[in-house]
């Protein structure tokens, strides 16, 4: 499956406009949907042939990937019911029928929407954040996950990455940083703030099924024998380590690389995706730890692969996290072996951030929304045969939403610079932050000019543009014509609906960062022009420090609060919204 899916992928970068478009239309007749899809977005990146807008997210087009099994089955129950009796139950699932024809089709349409809950709804909790499976478990997450695989794909070499994106090693670091970052941010709210320490005490069951109805694997929390995968992971994390401690990485070539405070980020994770994350290895990797101790194969067929063998289904289990932590130590590892670097340096008395009441007083909202969207591609891959039918089936589940928030900042300079401004979000830490330096989420970068004398700015997030909203696909209805219309959807982004963690109804103090740098001699790296791939417009940088920058490592020379830079206590009030009782939701997602 995978050699066949690179192999289309190869032929639509080879090929022409004009024999792109017949390539084109022949593999989506032809070819299996899930690798014709899977080319047509590495495409969209490394080619220049498919608009990156031009594919609908992959909650919309696989949505057996992100929703219950169990939800599937009512809704093809539910269309039978309808084609055999004409109605359905109305304690079965909300039915609504519309007058409107939309401008995409040319009849009325009957639209039926469900409920949906999360894994483990009807289990006994276990202590294995069931509390925040909504945000594991985000249509939105996980689809940005895919995007980040295909931004990374394990099969591909680094140096053919270097070609597309010479800071491909150092985002590749970066985004699963933000992801813990962001994760450990959701579990502020939570009573007991659970570490992450491996230790998965239950079995996990996914709640997903394939089309063909097996359902997704069970991952047992029996880690079984010791045994020749075992033992090839450890010698890997044994041969890791080895390298940090020397400060130096040996090539299959023999060339020696030092790790040189300039160079660790980019060294170490392209070290570490050849070793674990590469095709020898993540098969390993994603057997041992997707499977726990039910992966004695029947045949090549059996079992069927786990969450962690699909990128859009990894986050919902517990242990990818622990996996991701596994990762990040590496760099935690190497960096406590550096010394900090000199924080004073990037001080500046020529731009100085003004207090204000508003920013001092400033609170975030926090919610949950009833998303809802088609189930169509659940039972039909071509869009032809979606748009044949009469009655439409849509999922509504409950995501975690905040309002709209301004950030007030207020500046004053001595000329008129070009500056990037940088937000950030973390847990409560008093006088402790840059010990927790870790911990912040990047909210937004951007780049403003600031004039001569005093600036003052509303920092919108709606005008974020590292983020990705996919609110138009909230919808029972699919509509493609509109939705490939939108630029405001990307799976390369992070969603934005999971900007802000859960607040609580009282408040959850949290800490936003303020930081304004000049902006520096910024360089285009890639050696290949931004036009030759569309993988530069996916991943956007600012400057050429840091991805993270001040946080990327341990500083030093620090200060509670500098001339350009600021701590902010905030809040996060959660609105509770109360449904109507025949809402089947659990108690966590209200």
């Amino acid at each position: 499956m995978r050699e066949a899916a690179v192999a289309l992928f190869r032929l639509f970068q080879s090929v022409d406009d004009e024999n792109y478009i017949n390539l084109k239309k022949w593999a989506e007749q032809n070819i299996n949907n899930e690798m014709y899809v899977y080319a047509l977005r590495l495409d969209s990146l490394y080619g220049t042939n498919t608009p990156q807008n031009s594919i609908l997210p992959p909650f919309i087009l696989n949505p057996r990937y992100f929703v219950n099994s169990e939800t599937i089955t009512k809704a093809f129950t539910m269309l039978e019911d309808l084609k055999e009796n004409g109605k359905i139950d109305p304690a079965t699932a909300e039915e609504d029928q519309y007058d409107e024809v939309f401008s995409a089709f040319d009849r009325k349409q009957q639209f039926i929407v469900i409920d949906s809950n999360y894994s483990g709804w009807n289990l006994p909790k276990n202590g294995i954040d069931e509390d925040i499976n909504y945000f594991r478990e985000d249509v939105g997450l996980n689809s940005y996950y895919l995007g980040m695989h295909l931004l990374h794909p394990f099969w591909m070499s680094n140096e053919e990455l270097d070609m597309s994106y010479s800071r491909h090693a150092e985002h590749y670091y970066y985004v699963h940083q933000q992801l813990m970052a962001r994760y450990l941010l959701e579990k502020e709210h939570l009573p007991k703030n659970k570490p992450i320490d491996g230790r998965d005490d239950t079995d996990y069951v996914p709640y997903l099924s394939y089309k063909n109805g097996l359902p997704f694997p069970t991952r047992s929390c029996i880690r079984g024998d010791w045994d020749s995968e075992k033992a090839l992971i450890k010698s890997i994390d044994i041969a890791i380590k080895e390298c940090i401690a020397r400060g130096l990485i040996i090539m299959e070539n023999g060339t020696a690389i030092n790790l040189t405070d300039d160079s660790h980020i980019e060294e170490l994770s392209k070290l570490i995706r050849a070793n674990l994350d590469g095709v020898k290895t993540a098969k390993v990797v994603r057997s041992v730890f997707g499977y726990g101790s039910n992966r004695s194969p029947i045949d090549k067929y059996n079992p069927a692969p786990s969450l962690l063998h699909h990128p859009e289904t990894s986050l919902r289990d517990p242990v990818y996290w622990y996996l991701i932590q596994s990762m990040l130590n590496y760099f935690t590892e190497y960096k406590n072996t550096m010394e900090p670097y000199d924080l004073t340096q990037y001080e500046t008395e020529e731009i100085k951030i003004i207090d204000n009441d508003e920013i001092t007083n400033l609170y975030f909202a926090s919610y949950f929304h009833s998303y809802k969207f088609p189930l169509d591609y659940a039972r039909n891959t071509k869009a032809n045969d979606i748009r044949d039918q009469n009655t439409y089936i849509a999922v509504r589940q409950r995501r975690l939403q905040h309002e709209d928030f301004e950030i007030p900042l207020s500046f004053e300079t001595s000329a008129e610079v070009l500056v990037v401004v940088r937000l950030y979000l973390g847990p409560q830490c008093g006088s402790n932050c840059w010990q927790e330096y870790s911990k912040f989420f990047e909210l937004d970068t951007h780049v403003r000019l600031l004039q001569k004398g005093y600036t003052h700015a509303l920092v919108s997030s709606k005008s974020f543009k590292q983020h990705s909203f996919d609110s138009l696909f909230d919808s029972v209805s699919l509509r493609p014509e509109i939705a490939r219309k939108s630029n405001s959807y990307s799976t390369f982004k992070f969603p934005d609906n999971l900007l802000i963690p859960r607040g609580l109804k009282s408040g959850l103090n949290l800490t936003l960062f303020v930081m304004v740098t000049p902006v520096d001699v910024f360089e285009d790296l890639s050696p290949l022009p931004i036009r030759t791939n569309n993988y530069g417009r996916a991943v956007e940088m600012f400057d050429s420090k840091p991805l993270g920058f001040p946080f990327h490592r341990p500083a030093a020379g620090f200060k509670e609060a500098a001339s350009n830079y600021r701590f902010y206590n905030i809040t996060v009030y959660h609105k509770q919204e109360y449904l109507q009782p025949k809402a089947t939701f659990t108690p966590n997602l209200y």
